[in-house]
């Protein structure tokens, strides 16, 4: 499939490069109001319309118009066909999307197996402790909970 769209780019790229060439030359025969290069392919304008009778500019309008249409049409072909194989290339080159299903609330997951810290109970809190009580409150309540001080790091000596 690749190849077929290849080809068809191709063609449409000839096609569009001939249309092109053709619409500039058609333009370009046309007689304006001062003159013009039709003038270079029969005089002044009596042997061009010898040639295609007396409506040569309605003729060469017509014919403008044709190409003009089917230029627009092959330069929109142009762009959906180049548009597809870039897509397509961009689609083969990204690997495809993980798509992993996230545990729901109500179904338990299988959680990770506990880290070293998880297992052990008796590890350090991470949470500070509550402050003291104020001297004179401590020694009133005897049922106070004493509280044990909080390891503090190891001190860096500065040089």
């Amino acid at each position: 499939m690749p190849l077929t769209a290849a080809i068809l780019t191709s063609l449409l790229a000839v096609l569009f490069a001939a249309v092109s060439l053709l619409m500039m030359l058609v333009i370009l025969i046309q007689r304006p109001k001062g003159g013009g290069l039709s003038g270079a392919f029969g005089g002044a304008g009596g042997s061009a319309q010898a040639a295609f009778g007396a409506k040569t500019g309605d003729v060469l309008t017509l014919v403008t118009c044709v190409f003009f249409v089917l230029f627009l049409a092959l330069a929109m072909g142009l762009t959906w066909t180049i548009h597809a194989e870039v897509k397509a290339a961009k689609q083969a080159i990204q690997p495809p999307a993980i798509t992993e299903e996230l545990p729901t609330p109500d179904s338990p997951a299988s959680l990770p197996p506990p880290g070293p810290a998880e297992a052990d109970s008796s590890a350090v809190s991470t949470t500070p402790d509550p402050p003291p009580p104020p001297p004179g409150e401590a020694e009133a309540d005897s049922s106070a909970v004493p509280t044990t001080p909080t390891p503090q790091p190891p001190a860096i000596p500065s040089d």
